[in-house]
């Protein structure tokens, strides 16, 4: 590995790169004293202004809530069911459920085959013996028993732990080279004899496979040894939301952010959790949001929503306390990353070899014949896809522009490359844009010097991209546009609703929006929902909930700049950088469209939001995550 760090270090291509990007050369170039004057000007403007002065000013949550006798009078039942989570945690840890599921982790990282043959065998051979005796085995059945069997057998034998038996997988390897110092180390147990209750384990899951629909029994086994999994280990469920939230449904994400935040509750260290930035104005956008449910025009459907909104609030409270910890933090942006990638990898799958027809709803065909297909990977709509993707791309160069290593540096330089391709087969100019303000809030923290690389690209990029990508870029804006004027007549009519249901809102959900914008619908268009996010908000939630989220926003965002003014360089000021440009990439695309339209983008918002809060709390502090320079 030394050798090709050398040989790519020496070689001419790296070397011009190195002239064409070092400080002195671009620090000397026209381009960079032009921005350097526009940037001058535009911050002596900014300065002293009322919004500087607000977005400035010191955190000042904390202190108030310390003082106030409303949130004093609040804590006093939190105060008394300390005992209680005290109660409950004893009689789960004295319970013989949770003293097995110890048992078994422990037997399972010692002894992977023994104990899986001894549980699994008893399962094949009870589910084999009911399916003759009540429903009839057919042979092909009879064959797949057997030859499961035949695998499981000669496991009782074999004497490895788990540690011997991933440490010399080459993708294990690369996983663990790539994501140094990630929480993904396997443990060393001492060796023990599984015992004789497995086998009674086995025997019980064969019955409730035969007795259960398949479905039923992956969900009732799932909830209960991920409960007590996320129990044991917290953080465990950070890394399985982050992971996939893209690939299932958003009811899997919410019951697991559940877990988690109850398993956050009941572990959580006396005083350790504190008041995240940004908690005052989460909790009252939370609370405006309970209230659009009750005053609602559709009542019933407004409060079937409003647990999602209780779900993006306790994200926001999970990330922020569990990702102060630098381990558990890289963690679950890698395990982020790699499912992006894996969608990314099936977007473009699906535009080179499956070629689905584009849906009439996503495009204008008289403006764009030549466009057959957008992609839209594992989620609704390839709107939704390019939201999603924004999020993660200014992550992935983070960490890429952070390490040290130069083939490490190719390797998210390569994962990068990925994913900014499936965004662009998107054909969202929403997204588009969103990446682009993300990249130039990325810029502008890690190295200005990007602003020439990105000045060329877009220079040269006509010369390489192809022409219905061109096409797109140029009806950005548009009226010609049948999606841009479809948008300006709904912007007209949700100013109309807004008007008229500015104090309470009129509901969560899109069915309270249908109820009432067909009375104010011009010209008799259709919609869904308003096309831009602050007015959705405006009308499901009234002022209150408009204010709190962009109270909520500009926090976390002003605690963001706190980072990067003092951490410029560490890993703290990057990762900031990237999620700050990120949420505000998101924000933009707000602008155009309605971004929560999937549930699964509003979970993303208040995960990353939820992180910035973690970085901003433990910047300055010994335990910063990547405080000091590479990973």
């Amino acid at each position: 590995m030394e050798a090709v760090n050398r040989w790519i270090a020496g070689s001419v291509v790296v070397k011009i790169i190195y002239c064409l990007f070092s400080l002195e050369f671009c620090e000397s170039s026209l381009l960079y004293r032009v921005f350097k004057k526009i940037s001058g000007f535009v911050a002596g403007a900014y300065k002293g202004c009322f919004f500087a002065n607000l977005f400035r000013s010191e955190p000042w949550e904390k202190e108030a809530v310390a003082r106030s006798r409303f949130f004093k009078m609040l804590l006093r039942p939190v105060i008394l069911c300390t005992g209680l989570r005290d109660i409950l945690n004893s009689a789960i840890e004295n319970s013989f459920c949770y003293r097995f599921a110890g048992s078994a982790v422990i037997d399972f990282v010692g002894q992977p085959f023994r104990t899986s043959s001894l549980v699994f065998t008893p399962a094949i051979l009870t589910y084999t013996a009911l399916k003759v005796l009540f429903s009839g085995l057919s042979s092909e059945d009879l064959m797949i028993s057997l030859s499961i069997m035949a695998v499981l057998v000669p496991g009782y034998f074999i004497n490895l732990p788990l540690s011997a038996v991933v440490s010399g997988s080459g993708f294990i390897r690369t996983a663990r080279w790539v994501a140094w110092n990630a929480d993904i180390d396997v443990p060393e147990v001492d060796k023990r004899q599984p015992g004789t209750l497995y086998a009674v384990l086995g025997a019980v899951l064969g019955a409730l496979y035969f007795a259960l629909p398949n479905i039923t029994f992956v969900k009732l086994t799932g909830l209960i040894g991920l409960g007590l999994l996320i129990y044991m280990k917290p953080s465990l469920g950070v890394y399985i939301v982050a992971f996939i939230l893209p690939l299932v449904p958003t009811l899997y994400s919410i019951a697991l952010i559940g877990l988690t935040f109850a398993a956050m509750l009941l572990r959580i260290d006396k005083g350790g959790f504190g008041i995240p930035t940004g908690a005052v104005p989460a909790a009252l956008f939370l609370a405006s949001a309970a209230m659009a449910a009750v005053f609602s025009v559709t009542r019933g459907e407004s409060l079937k929503i409003l647990p999602i909104y209780v779900a993006y609030f306790m994200a926001f409270l999970v990330f922020s306390y569990f990702c102060r910890d630098r381990r558990v933090l890289k963690t679950a942006l890698l395990f982020q990353i790699a499912s992006t990638v894996g969608i990314s990898l099936y977007g473009i799958y699906q535009y080179y070899f499956v070629k689905k027809p584009t849906s009439i709803a996503w495009l204008d065909f008289r403006l764009f014949p030549e466009v057959s297909t957008r992609v839209y990977a594992t989620l609704e709509n390839p709107n939704v896809l390019a939201e999603y993707l924004v999020f993660v791309i200014p992550v992935v160069m983070a960490f890429m522009w952070a390490e040290a290593r130069t083939i490490r540096k190719a390797v998210f330089g390569g994962l990068l490359g990925v994913i900014v391709l499936c965004l662009i087969l998107t054909l969202s100019r929403g997204g588009w844009l969103g990446l682009a303000l993300a990249v130039v809030i990325f810029a502008a923290v890690a190295d200005r010097r990007l602003f020439i690389v990105l000045l060329v690209l877009a220079l040269v990029s006509p010369l390489f991209l192809p022409q219905v990508i061109i096409n797109r870029v140029a009806s950005i804006g548009s009226l010609e546009d049948s999606s841009n004027a479809y948008r300006v007549t709904i912007w007209v009519a949700s100013l109309r609703m807004l008007r008229d249901y500015w104090l309470t809102g009129l509901g969560l959900g899109l069915q309270a929006f249908s109820r009432v914008y067909r009375d104010y619908m011009i010209a008799g268009t259709p919609a869904l929902h308003s096309h831009n996010f602050y007015l959705q908000l405006g009308i499901e939630m009234g002022v209150l909930g408009l204010v709190s989220f962009l109270w909520f926003t500009a926090t976390v965002l002003n605690g963001a700049g706190r980072v990067f003014r003092g951490h410029r360089k560490a890993w703290a000021a990057l990762l900031a950088a990237g999620i700050a440009g990120a949420v505000s990439g998101h924000l933009f695309h707000g602008l155009f469209d309605h971004v929560w339209f999937s549930p699964r983008i509003g979970l993303a918002f208040w995960e990353m939001t939820g992180i910035l809060s973690a970085l901003i709390a433990t910047a300055g502090t010994e335990k910063a995550p990547f405080e000091g320079g590479g990973s």
